[in-house]
Formats: C-alpha cells, sequence, structure tokens
C-alpha cells in the first residue's frame, strides 16, 4: 500500500471518529477549560 497523504493511513482514519465524537459530545458544555482539554487531547 503507497501512502501519498496522511489521510490514506489506515490509524488516522480509525482515529478521525472518536476524535469527531468528542468534538460533538462537548460542542455545548459550558466547562470551557475541560472541553478545550478534551478537545486538544483527541487529536494528539
Amino acid at each position: 500500500m503507497l501512502i501519498k497523504r496522511f489521510q490514506d493511513i489506515i490509524a488516522w482514519k480509525k482515529a478521525k471518529l472518536p476524535t469527531i465524537q468528542i468534538y460533538e459530545l462537548f460542542e455545548e458544555s459550558m466547562d470551557f477549560g475541560f472541553k478545550d482539554q478534551l478537545q486538544r487531547v483527541s487529536v494528539s
């Protein structure tokens, strides 16, 4: 399998879904520090 873009990496594809779920779960949260921390850790 040839990887031309980082989007072609299988691990990246699988990690994208939980990141999207974290953003959706906490989009209306008023605890901005906690929300920001969770979103940053889900991306990394």
